[in-house]
């Protein structure tokens, strides 16, 4: 992914601009993995029929919503850390 969108090399600062930047990467890059599965999807259909399309479409939208979940997941939890710090942690 940091290939692709460039994530490692941010040109912002302060936590709220990063996490903007990092969440329109990472929509960025759900969009381009979109692409990707329709462009194979239509390869399929053109090599075996109709049948594959929908498998491959299938299959792509589940690793989608797979890593849409992560991504949810871990930007929710970090979010939660800034918001809410540990006060036990901070002793």
């Amino acid at each position: 992914m940091d290939r692709v969108t460039g994530i490692k090399q941010l040109r912002v600062r302060g936590h709220i601009a990063v996490s903007h930047a990092v969440i329109g990467k990472a929509c960025g890059w759900n969009i381009l993995q979109a692409a990707r599965a329709k462009t194979k999807a239509a390869r399929a259909a053109r090599k075996g029929g109709i049948e594959k399309v929908g498998a491959v479409l299938q299959s792509a939208w589940q690793k989608l919503s797979a890593l849409m979940r992560a991504s949810l997941l871990a930007s929710t939890t970090r979010i939660h850390a800034l918001v809410c710090p540990d006060p036990a942690a901070q002793h």
